[in-house]
């Protein structure tokens, strides 16, 4: 149940819960910082507005689009109708490996952007086996 008490958390808000563990391991702070609870709590209910990205990170267009549709509305929140369209994001796109074979793959350890890739695929597959 919600912390209001009169609705209920659903498998979305773990995809919330990807968005901002990607955006922490990106940026190095977390998004909706704020030096009290009351202020943090207000950036979350105004995500739409608060969440930014610094300037002086470098990120990708599609890691930056796929950080805020995960923190989005539940309604269209990035992993609400499944993981297979997480699998689909322009983030995922690669020539090194596709999700058949990304246990098979021996340099993707190596490289950090297929290492973040790697970490946010064994998230998805952990939160799926909770199911």
């Amino acid at each position: 149940m919600s912390q209001g008490g009169t609705g209920y958390y659903g498998r979305e808000c773990d995809w919330w819960s990807v968005g901002v563990f990607i955006y922490e391991l990106l940026v190095g702070d977390t998004p909706f910082y704020s030096e009290s609870l009351v202020g943090t709590y207000g950036k979350i209910m105004d995500h739409k507005n608060s969440l930014t990205f610094p300037d002086d990170i470098e990120m990708s267009k599609d890691a930056k689009d796929l950080i805020c549709a995960f923190l989005s509305s539940r309604e269209v929140r990035l992993g609400r109708t499944g993981v297979d369209e997480i699998k689909c994001h322009p983030f995922f796109k690669n020539d090194q490996w596709t999700f058949d074979t990304i246990r098979d793959s021996k340099s993707v350890w190596l490289i950090w952007g297929s290492w973040l890739v790697k970490v946010i695929y064994i998230l998805c597959m952990c939160l799926l086996v909770k199911v």
